[in-house]
């Protein structure tokens, strides 16, 4: 994927953030996700919706100490208007997981992960295609590496996806293709080890 100067400085940043952390089935590199999540949503970044950006930067929060205002701060140092530091910042609180255990400690599972996909339904089309590319990229390995979560996140999933409508729509019907093709992967497996 070809990255202009700020969108660098960021993957930096990103990689920094991310540093020592590693992806739970592959063992890559943590930073490896989002950036294969920002190559997902490249075609569909106009250069002012920010798409690679929100991509690159949408777990930081989540998984980090990173603040979201130190990401904002970082943004405007690097280069970023005021406008498209705020634009990018929108984003990544969207895509950052609200009902958290943590947060949430009085609800269980189930019930987080429906105020969580109640709340993606209605956030920006743009993070939903963010959203999307997020789904895509991390379904083929749970469902590779861990069939026992695969069959509790398959339908979390097609849960969210099923409300979550507004994002690109070829970006929507690549995910509901991804997110079919390993329920079917995770059937037959099932079955043949049954």
């Amino acid at each position: 994927m070809k990255l202009n100067g700020h969108q660098k400085a960021l993957l930096d940043f990103v990689k920094s953030a991310h540093s020592g952390q590693l992806r739970k089935y592959t063992g890559e590199e943590y930073w490896t996700h989002p950036y294969a999540v920002a190559e997902i949503v490249q075609p569909y970044d106009d250069g002012t919706n920010m798409l690679i950006e929100i991509a690159l930067l949408h777990d930081v929060v989540e998984d980090t100490p990173t603040t979201i205002e130190q990401i904002f701060d970082h943004l405007l140092f690097i280069g970023y208007s005021m406008g498209e530091a705020r634009a990018i910042e929108m984003g990544v609180i969207a895509l950052t997981d609200q009902y958290t255990t943590e947060r949430f400690d009085h609800m269980n599972r189930s019930l987080r992960k429906q105020f969580e996909a109640t709340r993606l339904s209605k956030i920006h089309p743009d993070f939903q295609t963010v959203k999307y590319a997020d789904l895509i990229h991390n379904t083929g390995s749970i469902v590779e590496y861990d069939w026992g979560f695969a069959k509790k996140y398959l339908p979390e999933k097609r849960h969210i996806l099923s409300v979550m409508r507004n994002g690109d729509l070829d970006l929507f019907i690549e995910c509901y293709s991804v997110l079919k093709n390993a329920e079917r992967y995770l059937e037959a497996n099932l079955n043949e080890t049954a």
